[in-house]
């Protein structure tokens, strides 16, 4: 089973990680079949954290994750801090298959993204 989980940095603003959760929480009613699990998580200052959103998964079944990096560049917490987390948390689970999607940011469709924003204003 699929599960994808958008990882965020974590806020010390409630409404900034409700936000999160809310955007996982769309992500899932359009694309339920695809990945039946979809859960947000945080780097820090929010919960849950990125390992028990990874542990959370699998105790759902997830044999596949799909890991997305919510920042819009690739510093040190795309770079290092996401996938060492992501290591080390699946070393218990050697038959969990896992993809570490690229951040948003790097994205080509952030252009379009862009775009609409200033036409919408």
């Amino acid at each position: 089973m699929k599960a994808f989980l958008l990882l965020a940095h974590g806020s010390r603003r409630t409404e900034s990680n409700v936000e999160v959760i809310e955007l996982a929480k769309r992500f899932h009613e359009k694309n339920s079949q695809q990945f039946p699990i979809v859960n947000a998580g945080f780097l820090e200052l929010a919960e849950p954290t990125i390992p028990d959103v990874i542990d959370d998964a699998i105790k759902q079944g997830a044999t596949e994750l799909f890991i997305s990096p919510y920042f819009l560049a690739a510093g040190t917490h795309v770079v290092n801090d996401i996938p060492s987390i992501v290591a080390t948390t699946l070393k218990d689970h050697p038959l969990v298959k896992h993809h570490l999607l690229g951040h948003i940011g790097g994205s080509d469709a952030i252009v379009e993204l862009l775009l609409n924003s200033t036409l919408n204003t």
